[in-house]
């Protein structure tokens, strides 16, 4: 791990920080009109997000209704990655900054969950964004995407086949997030740094080139440029023309999905009036709206092409088949419904067919509120990150009022749920220990007695009951 400390700035550097007048200029504008608020920067330690964090405290100190919250995750894929707190720490403590961090063993989940390593840090890394975000009523969440980042994301989803919704690539505003700094390069993050002389960490894991994002980095792209030297340029343009484009097909597929989109006996089911008076483009656009919705990733345009056609196709973990009535999709023998992932502290996630919403309460308040609770709504009094997924073999709770541990098989068949439907029921978990299986029993341990200072409230819903 490299570690650069950067020598005081000179009182008048001559060296042009990046292309804008400033860094602040930049991040204001991002802010939009008002900048009042608090605004949680998502910082690694590295030189974009450390160039971030430092333009925002800087703007923070010219108005004074502007405040900064910095959150830092460590993914844990180094066995010292915690220092990258001793650039971080020290920034924060010079402009009286409240620096909040967690982690999480993201190799070890990646393989629970199997899926990619980044895919893994990703969901992990902004479920903890959006829970610091509520915590302190945060008006965004700023995070250090830069030019190089937009380029290199719409090439590897080129290279991945991706559809117009990929090819998209990274939006300058999604939901609560602001990305500020997707017009200013790599090279000019790394000079703003040196010229203010805000340490960062060059982490060599970004070198590492078993990780996707790293080979177009440094391999791919490289090589489009010696014979392309445009080929950047082009890329967002590619970019620009798919936002067209999709924007396009959402108004001629709106509400199509609401209406012809229905889980099944064997899987979901779109009906093939879904596809009526669209062409190929826009049919296109309704199956990736499809594999969006029940989370399956990996899926290439030979796949997609191949379901329109009308042959089966096998999808990462779901087999897709023709019937005379519609497109069945079924989860293949074995596999997850869906991978695990934390839930937010407060918000709503949405996981293969189920929608679960999420939001803090005072122990008097939900001991109050548990008399009549739904099957579908549990109130716990648990201590740690919250994390959904599929029941599994040999999976066990205390449930309410008793001493021992239960198996899950066996409270389905007290409960005389259907086999077919068990691998379906999400289970929740705090630190291991399964605490709610939704709709069937809520653990023991997660008791609420009404004097607690927080409780989770929890909800969960499918979109469509299957049969």
């Amino acid at each position: 791990l490299r570690y650069h400390f950067s020598s005081p700035p000179q009182p008048r550097d001559i060296l042009a920080l990046v292309t804008h007048t400033d860094l602040k200029d930049v991040v204001r504008e991002a802010l939009g009109p008002s900048i009042d608020g608090t605004v949680v920067a998502a910082v690694s330690g590295g030189p974009d997000s450390m160039a971030m964090f430092h333009a925002l405290c800087e703007l923070s100190s010219e108005q004074p209704g502007l405040r900064i919250v910095v959150a830092y995750f460590d993914h844990q894929l180094r066995p010292d990655s915690l220092r990258d707190l001793e650039v971080i720490g020290p920034l924060a403590q010079r402009f009286g900054v409240r620096l909040i961090w967690d982690g999480a063993d993201i190799r070890l989940r990646a393989l629970e969950s199997a899926q990619s390593i980044e895919t893994t840090a990703r969901v992990w890394r902004y479920t903890f964004l959006a829970t610091i975000a509520e915590a302190f009523h945060a008006r965004c969440i700023a995070t250090a995407h830069t030019h190089d980042d937009q380029v290199e994301t719409v090439m590897m989803r080129i290279l991945r086949g991706a559809q117009q919704r990929g090819l998209r690539g990274i939006g300058a505003r999604d939901g609560a997030t602001v990305r500020p700094l997707l017009g200013v390069t790599h090279a000019e993050t790394l000079r703003y740094c040196e010229t203010h002389g805000i340490p960062y960490v060059t982490d060599p894991g970004n070198d590492d080139l078993t990780f996707f994002r790293n080979h177009v980095r440094h391999e791919v792209l490289p090589a489009l440029r010696r014979v392309y030297p445009g080929i950047d340029e082009a890329l967002l343009r590619v970019r620009d023309a798919a936002i067209r484009q999709y924007d396009d097909n959402e108004r001629a597929t709106a509400g199509r999905l609401d209406t012809w989109f229905r889980a099944g006996r064997d899987g979901w089911w779109l009906a093939h009036e879904a596809f009526e008076d669209l062409d190929d483009e826009r049919r296109l656009h309704l199956l990736n709206c499809v594999v969006e919705r029940l989370g399956i990733e990996d899926v290439t345009s030979v796949h997609y092409h191949a379901m329109l056609a009308g042959s089966a196709v096998d999808l990462p973990a779901w087999h897709v088949r023709r019937e005379h009535d519609g497109l069945v999709f079924m989860l293949r023998e074995g596999a997850a419904r869906f991978a695990p992932q934390p839930l937010p502290l407060s918000g709503i996630a949405r996981l293969a067919g189920w929608i679960f919403t999420s939001n803090v309460l005072d122990g008097a308040e939900a001991h109050e509120q548990l008399h009549g609770r739904p099957g579908g709504v549990a109130y716990l009094n648990v201590d740690g990150p919250l994390i959904v997924r599929c029941p599994r073999p040999g999976d066990r709770i205390q449930p309410l009022g008793m001493q021992g541990h239960k198996k899950l098989s066996d409270l389905f068949i007290d409960r005389k749920i259907p086999r077919r439907l068990r691998s379906r029921i999400p289970v929740v978990e705090a630190n291991g220990e399964i605490v709610w299986v939704v709709g069937v029993a809520i653990s023991e341990r997660a008791r609420v007695r009404g004097d607690e200072n927080a409780v989770f409230r929890l909800g969960a819903v499918a979109e469509e009951q299957p049969a």
